[in-house]
């Protein structure tokens, strides 16, 4: 049995039995779907296609919020489209920031508008509190760090303030973002990035495209609600874009799809209108640590320094490290900004570091260092 054949669309693999999912797979599925493919019109990314999905957008956005006179942050604004229409249209003094600075930015200006290039789970410049609405729009799904950046948006509305939120999520059928080349559904589930990438990238699609839109965190609408539950984020209004499951090819390809509940696979987008309960902001722990690095590789000796170096990462850390000697603390340093520690010891014997990381909200992490041996001049273990 060829189990690569697609040709019959009924076609299942027999019980016990594996289908390859391989560039021979690929391609046929591509070409079977070429005159039923999944999408048959497209964003336009000039000007004027642009400025008019912005006001379909911000048209619906104000039967659900007052935007009149707002101080808005739009994140991921992209070429600034909505954030301009915002200023002009509605007088509202709106700030768009994006990771990449787009060209569109100099076309777009208004007297209440600016556009920052900032990673928010990186930094976040602006004060607590002050804005009365945050919208994004087709951006989360495009993050690596989802919560980070959605509790510094927190950080940042005003108490009882609103936040708009409409995204793409990893499980639903054209979250490759390439269904200008890929006709079927769902090649991200089915197909590995070591078979699908090179393989539309041959169709001409541009790293760059692959680069910014073709990564999507794999967030569930499911752990988004956890996230807004944990930062006090209350929805008062929720939409969901739902696609009908297509029953034969999810059959057809049951082996991969049937990994997923039916409820994520027909689900495309959702937007949630969120509220900023009234309650205080306490920031949570992002710190990521590895085990200190030592210097060098040893042997160390008796009355000679041993030195260690903290890997850690997170906003404004301190350090603190405890030696351990035979399994007993002998020695603690409090925090200081110092990554770098160095202890001289006394007594030979197994040695280990534990160090602290603390950063400016009072999170704290640790991680011990690995085991090692101290020796006398003799180089014995005492």
């Amino acid at each position: 049995m060829d189990l690569a054949l697609i040709g019959n669309e009924h076609e299942v693999p027999e019980s016990g039995t594996y289908r390859v999912y391989d560039l021979q797979l690929l391609r046929r599925l591509n070409e079977e779907y070429r005159e039923k493919p999944l999408m048959s019109s497209f964003t336009q990314y000039d000007d004027a296609s642009q400025l008019r999905q912005a006001k379909r957008r911000i048209e619906s956005l104000g039967k659900k919020a007052a935007l009149e006179g707002k101080r808005i942050l739009e994140v991921g604004c992209g070429g600034g489209y909505v954030a301009y229409e915002l200023a002009k249209e509605y007088g509202c003094q709106v700030t768009g920031i994006d990771i990449y600075q787009s060209e569109v930015w100099e076309r777009l200006s208004a007297p209440s508008l600016q556009y920052r290039c900032i990673d928010l789970s990186r930094e976040n410049p602006f004060e607590a509190e002050s804005f009365d609405l945050i919208v994004s729009y087709v951006a989360w799904e495009h993050m690596r760090h989802p919560f980070e950046v959605l509790q510094q948006c927190v950080k940042l509305m005003k108490r009882g303030g609103l936040f708009y939120l409409y995204a793409n999520l990893y499980r639903s059928a054209l979250a490759s973002h390439l269904y200008r080349h890929i006709f079927f559904p769902y090649p991200q589930l089915l197909f590995d990035d070591s078979v699908l990438l090179p393989y539309v990238r041959s169709l001409g699609v541009e790293q760059w495209w692959i680069d910014a839109f073709y990564y999507v965190n794999k967030l569930t609408y499911a752990e988004y609600k956890q996230y807004f539950e944990l930062l006090h984020l209350k929805i008062l209004k929720e939409e969901k874009a739902l696609r009908n499951l297509d029953w034969d090819f999810y059959e057809r390809f049951e082996d991969k799809l049937g990994l997923y509940p039916v409820s994520d696979l027909e689900l495309d987008f959702f937007g949630v209108l969120l509220q900023r309960e009234d309650v205080d902001f306490v920031e949570r722990q992002r710190i990521m640590m590895q085990p200190p690095a030592l210097e060098g590789q040893g042997p160390y000796f008796v009355g000679t320094a041993v030195r260690a170096a903290a890997r850690a990462r997170g906003r404004d850390l301190k350090f603190a490290w405890y030696v351990f000697h035979e399994g007993k603390r002998i020695y603690t340093q409090w925090y200081t900004q110092a990554a770098e520690f160095e202890f001289v010891p006394q007594a030979g014997g197994k040695y280990q570091l534990l160090c602290f990381a603390m950063d400016s909200a009072q999170n704290k992490k640790s991680v011990y260092s690995p085991f090692f041996e101290v020796l006398t001049s003799e180089g014995q273990v005492e």
